[in-house]
Parts: structure tokens; C-alpha cells; sequence
């Protein structure tokens, strides 16, 4: 939703849209995990996107110069309250205390991703065969829902055609 707002707010340069997409944003936000951090990142990502493949991108930000100023004004407006009391509070947080190294082990370990197109390719879960044996992540560690999820080669194969080598991605 807050995709077609943006999308919206900045091809008809309406400020209810802009207004609209704010509230959105802030909300995504507010959940304050990795997830939100990423669709944030997305959010941001698609603005640069729909900015630069205009013909005259210094031309397409003046004229929405005030569709930009609502939503930074109404995001900025819906979040000082929460984002302040979170970092009044994050001092008393433990993850400071979490050593890097033990983050990394408990991480999802690239080669894993493989097994979104071909259940158990390296052998995980009896005898490990594939890259970096020697570093290998405890899988202990994290739980088998990420470490094993299996979609199938077809999705993968569909994804990768027409998503990346069809431009729609």
C-alpha cells in the first residue's frame, strides 16, 4: 500500500497522497525490526528509482517539491515521538552485550540460499559436502525454517525469468 501511494503521490503530485503514503511509511516504521528496516530501504529505494528515470530529474523534484515536504513533514511529525522514547530506552537494552562473533554463527549462512530451489542441496542436515566446510555456521543456532526453506526450483526458475532477465524486478 504504501508502495502505490508513493508511486501515486509522485506521478499526480497529489499532497492527500503524500499525506497518505507518510502515515504509511510511519507505520512500516514503527515495527522496528529488521523486516520494517528493509521495506523502508524498499520504499526509499523506489523513490530514487521513479526520480532518476525521469527524463529531467531536477525538473520531476521541483515540481514535487511539496509532495516531498508533506511526506517528510507527516512521517517526521508521526515518528520524533516513538523513535525518541525508543532511544530513551534502548540503553537499557542487552544487545550491546552480544559479541559479533555469536551474531554471525547464529546468522543465516549464504550458501543456504541454495536450498530455496533444491531442498538440502549441500547435505546440511547428514554429511555437509558443500562450500566452506570449515566454515559452516552452527546450525544449532538458528531454527531449520530458515536455514532449510524450500520453495522449488519452478517459483525460483519464474522469479529469476521473468523478474530479473524481463526487467520487472
Amino acid at each position: 500500500m504504501a508502495l502505490l501511494l508513493l508511486q501515486l503521490a509522485l506521478e499526480r503530485r497529489s499532497l492527500l497522497l503524500a499525506a497518505g503514503f507518510a502515515i504509511m511509511a510511519a507505520d512500516i516504521a514503527l515495527g522496528r525490526n529488521q523486516v520494517a528496516l528493509l521495506l523502508c530501504a524498499l520504499l526509499l529505494a523506489a523513490a530514487v528509482a521513479e526520480v532518476s528515470s525521469a527524463n529531467r530529474p531536477i525538473a520531476y523534484l521541483r515540481k514535487r517539491t511539496g509532495v516531498l515536504v508533506v511526506m517528510a513533514a507527516t512521517c517526521g511529525a508521526l515518528l520524533i515521538v516513538p523513535v525518541l522514547l525508543t532511544m530513551q530506552f534502548a540503553q537499557l537494552s542487552n544487545r550491546p552485550a552480544e559479541v559479533m562473533e555469536d551474531a554471525l554463527r547464529g546468522s543465516l549462512y549464504p550458501a543456504d540460499l541454495a536450498n530455496l530451489a533444491v531442498a538440502d542441496v549441500f547435505g546440511t542436515h547428514h554429511s555437509y559436502w558443500g562450500p566452506g566446510a570449515t566454515t559452516l555456521p552452527a546450525v544449532a543456532l538458528t531454527d531449520d525454517s530458515e536455514n532449510y526453506l524450500f520453495v522449488g526450483a519452478i517459483p525460483i526458475l519464474v522469479v529469476l525469468w521473468f523478474g530479473l532477465a524481463g526487467g520487472r524486478a
